[in-house]
């Protein structure tokens, strides 16, 4: 639970405080989950998790909470040195004062306000893994075969080499032709291509992208299922190095 506190030596708790209301009940089509599990994801890709709170016109008092899609905003000052935060709503720009908006950090930053998420610090490493996401999945869909070419010295033609080709990727192609024999015509010899997954490492691989990946987060790598990747502590020490001062 999220819980309002004074910024005194008590640390008194007020949960009758207009914008613990807002925490609990930040908008008329979001519950405080929703809402927090949103704005926490934004702040995670891009960086920062904005949201324009919306205040009574008399009293600026907060009623609601409303995020804002990080693509169309962002941090600018005006010729005073004030800050706003710039965003499209209902295809109309608008500029909000910064003291009108929650803006939630991915702790990345090298202005203090504008936050680097993982989609701009870490998009090596993610297409590294879509890379071999999308090998393995080619690589299941020819059954584990690595790519193979075929020798001949008698000369083909366009034609017959087109066919030939069609014929083979029919047979040997795909799940349902796994375990199919090849016959080759007299004088042709295969050679293969490539490396196969063991030889790729590519389990090891995929392993050490979710490790990298835990690592980008400041999180446990057991928090995203790399459970028997060697480690050197238990997960509850892993939980408490991870959360300083939780129990």
């Amino acid at each position: 639970p999220l819980v309002l506190q004074e910024s005194t030596v008590e640390r008194a708790e007020r949960p009758l405080h207009p914008a613990a209301k807002v925490m609990r009940n930040p908008n008329d089509v979001m519950t405080t989950d929703v809402f927090r599990e949103l704005v926490m994801a934004r702040a995670i890709l891009f960086g920062n998790g904005y949201s324009w709170i919306d205040r009574t016109e008399n009293t600026r008092r907060p009623q609601s909470l409303w995020p804002l899609w990080p693509q169309d905003t962002w941090p600018v000052y005006d010729e005073n040195k004030r800050l706003f935060v710039r965003t499209k709503l209902m295809d109309r720009e608008h500029f909000i004062p910064y003291e009108d908006v929650l803006d939630i950090k991915s702790g990345l930053s090298s202005d203090g306000v504008h936050g680097y998420g993982i989609l701009e610090t870490q998009k090596d490493s993610i297409a590294h893994g879509l890379a071999a996401r999308k090998h393995g999945s080619s690589n299941y869909k020819n059954s584990g075969r690595i790519p193979v070419v075929l020798k001949t010295m008698r000369p083909m033609g366009a034609d017959e080499r087109r066919e030939f080709r069609s014929d083979w990727r029919q047979m040997h192609s795909g799940a349902d032709s796994s375990g199919n024999v090849a016959i080759l015509p007299p004088g042709m010899d295969p050679s293969m291509l490539g490396m196969n997954n063991e030889e790729a490492q590519w389990l090891e691989d995929r392993k050490f992208s979710i490790v990298e990946a835990a690592q980008s987060l400041q999180m446990p790598p057991f928090k995203l299922g790399a459970m028997d990747a060697p480690l050197q502590k238990n997960i509850e020490e892993q939980q408490r190095e991870a959360r300083p001062g939780a129990s």
